[in-house]
C-alpha cells in the first residue's frame, strides 16, 4: 500500500494505493503520482518531520486506486486534521465514510432513539447526602522524645533515654 497526497482548498487528503495481485498488466496501472513517505518524520531529517513526511520515488509494479474504486460506491475520503504533520491518528489517510448527505447527527438518530444522543448536563447536580469527615487520632506510645541537653560536650553526641520516659 502507498499514499499520495492531493491538496484541495486548504485541506489535505490520501489518494490509497494498493499493489495488484498479478503484476503482469491484467489488472493496476503503473504509478505515476509520488507517493508520500510518512515514515521519513522518524528519520531524524528535521525538515521531513516539520512536513510530516516526505514524497519519495514511485516504486514499480501495478498498483489499484482504492480511492477511485471506493468512491464508485459512495465511499467518500476524510480530509486530514490540521495538526497531521506532528499527530500520527490525525492524518486519516485509512478512513473513508458513506454520508449519504446526511450530518452525524442525523445519521445516528436513525440508528438510536433521541434519548441515548442527549448530551448530558456538563455541570454536576446537587446531591444533599452529606459526606464523612475522617476524624484523626492520636496514638499511644508515638510521641517524640525531648532531647536532653549534655553538660559535657562529646565528640559524638547521641540520643539516651531517661529512665523516666521508658515507664509507663
Amino acid at each position: 500500500m502507498v499514499i499520495t497526497r492531493e491538496d484541495f482548498t486548504g485541506q489535505t487528503y490520501w489518494r490509497v494505493y494498493l499493489k495488484a495481485r498479478y503484476q503482469d498488466g491484467s489488472m493496476g496501472m503503473p504509478l505515476e503520482e509520488q507517493p508520500w513517505d510518512l515514515n521519513a518524520r522518524f528519520a531524524g531529517d528535521i525538515q521531513a518531520y516539520e512536513q510530516g513526511g516526505q514524497p519519495r520515488q514511485a516504486p514499480p509494479g501495478y498498483w489499484i486506486d482504492l480511492t477511485e474504486l471506493a468512491g464508485r460506491y459512495s465511499w467518500h475520503r476524510l480530509p486530514a486534521w490540521n495538526n497531521w504533520r506532528a499527530f500520527y491518528p490525525a492524518i486519516r489517510f485509512n478512513q473513508f465514510v458513506i454520508t449519504d448527505g446526511l450530518e452525524w447527527h442525523q445519521a445516528m438518530a436513525e440508528l438510536y432513539p433521541p434519548e441515548a444522543l442527549t448530551t448530558p448536563t456538563p455541570l454536576p447536580s446537587f446531591t444533599p447526602t452529606g459526606t464523612e469527615t475522617p476524624q484523626f487520632t492520636r496514638r499511644a506510645g508515638t510521641e517524640t522524645p525531648t532531647p536532653t541537653l549534655t553538660l559535657i560536650p562529646t565528640r559524638r553526641p547521641t540520643w539516651t533515654p531517661l529512665a523516666n520516659q521508658l515507664s509507663p
